[in-house]
């Protein structure tokens, strides 16, 4: 009941066209991270994680080795970057953060005008001829999100009504869900078969309170749920290959103690930046005269170095 009393506060607040409301300022008033990087990209298969409570890990070794399966892509075909953003706020904030380069209240914006009054990111993508989709392993009744998503120009969105036969309910936490892991499946399945196409996964598993794993703590068990995630995601990137994939936190996981949000960032959540390296061509003469064996790539005659 409290629930629903605070979401009711929430929407029948009179709220500003997105237009009208303040931009999301990042560090040196730079752009959101999928702006920054995705936003004027022209790469065919594109793809925006917003992975749920990632925060920055204050230990840097423990920050590298959750990425690490990530990071490992670098001798697999792809570019593999790291990078942080500020945050405000929480998931919707996140949402309207990295969709719209928006700030505060643009998410409840878009709910309650039933449309945005600029073009987001989505709505550019469609624009320059993509296929937006929008996928998430939970009920998209939450925050009113299909409402959202549906209102910020994705032509196709899968939510836990369409997963919920193809994989197996997760437990990680109260919300009802089916594993991330499955939905990144999916995602990328469709990547692979589309021509161009902007793909965007919004994760839950790993929201507070998490459920312990093995006797280990709460702290312990969410950082391990997320690299988890990371090294299913590196395997996929390998069978499934992707033009360029921005992965961002949407805030810290918000514990209750002191000790445990000491281990993350109270300003900054990290971000991945996976992009596929292109292919090294070079002519016929020049690959017999370095005694290279040369190998046909993607059916054409471009030769690569062995």
């Amino acid at each position: 009941m409290t629930l629903y009393v605070k979401d009711a506060k929430i929407y029948l607040k009179k709220y500003l066209p997105v237009s009208k409301i303040e931009n999301f300022r990042n560090i040196n008033n730079g752009e959101s991270i999928s702006y920054r990087y995705l936003l004027r990209d022209s790469s065919k298969k594109q793809a925006l994680i917003i992975l749920e409570s990632w925060g920055l890990n204050n230990d840097v070794l423990e920050r590298m080795e959750q990425i690490r399966p990530i990071v490992l892509l670098n001798n697999s075909g792809y570019s593999v970057n790291l990078d942080s953003s500020l945050f405000y706020g929480g998931t919707s904030q996140a949402e309207v953060r990295e969709l719209y380069n928006k700030s505060g209240e643009a998410y409840f914006s878009v709910i309650q005008h039933g449309f945005s009054d600029i073009k987001g990111i989505a709505q550019y993508k469609k624009i320059a001829g993509y296929n937006t989709i929008a996928l998430q392993s939970f009920s998209g009744f939450y925050s009113n999100g299909y409402h959202f998503r549906k209102s910020s120009g994705f032509n196709q969105i899968k939510e836990f009504l369409f997963f919920k036969n193809e994989s197996a309910i997760n437990y990680n936490n109260h919300y009802i869900s089916v594993n991330d892991e499955a939905v990144f499946d999916y995602g990328f399945k469709q990547l692979r078969k589309e021509n161009k196409a902007f793909l965007y996964i919004l994760t839950i598993n790993s929201h507070l309170p998490f459920h312990t794993q093995n006797g280990k703590s709460e702290l312990e068990s969410q950082y391990n749920r997320i690299k988890e995630q990371f090294a299913y995601l590196a395997v996929l990137l390998k069978k499934y290959p992707v033009d360029k994939l921005v992965i961002v936190g949407d805030h810290p996981p918000p514990f209750l103690t002191e000790s445990e949000k000491s281990h993350y960032s109270s300003q900054f959540v990290p971000a991945l930046i996976v992009e596929r390296k292109p292919v090294k061509t070079i002519s016929v003469k020049s690959a017999y005269s370095t005694q290279s064996k040369p190998s046909f790539v993607d059916g054409d005659l471009t030769f690569r170095r062995n």
